[in-house]
This record gives structure tokens, sequence and C-alpha cells, in this order.
């Protein structure tokens, strides 16, 4: 399982495109989306909400 935190936004284009370039290298991986709007830019509040992800 591939599990997917980005800040690329949830209206752009790029998770869609990353997902279907994983779809395509490892098709029987499933890739999960956590999170796509995490705060860009922002590496300590994303491993704030990262650590806050139920397990």
């Amino acid at each position: 399982m591939i599990l997917l935190f980005t800040d690329f936004g949830a209206a752009g284009p790029y998770v869609g495109q990353m997902r279907a370039v994983l779809s395509r290298a490892v098709p029987e991986v499933p890739a999960v989306e956590l999170m796509s709007d995490a705060p860009a830019f922002d590496a300590k509040v994303s491993a704030y909400l990262w650590q806050r992800l139920p397990n």
C-alpha cells in the first residue's frame, strides 16, 4: 500500500497524475490518499498533522 500525503491541493491535477503513474508502475499496489491539501511548504505543520493521523 502506498500512502499519499501531499501539499498539491485537492483542486489541481497533480494528485490524479501521480495516482495514474503509480497505477501504471505498480498496478497491484493500492494508493490511498491520506491528505492532498497539507499546508504548502510547511514541513513542521505537515509533520504535526502526519503524527496525528490514526494508526
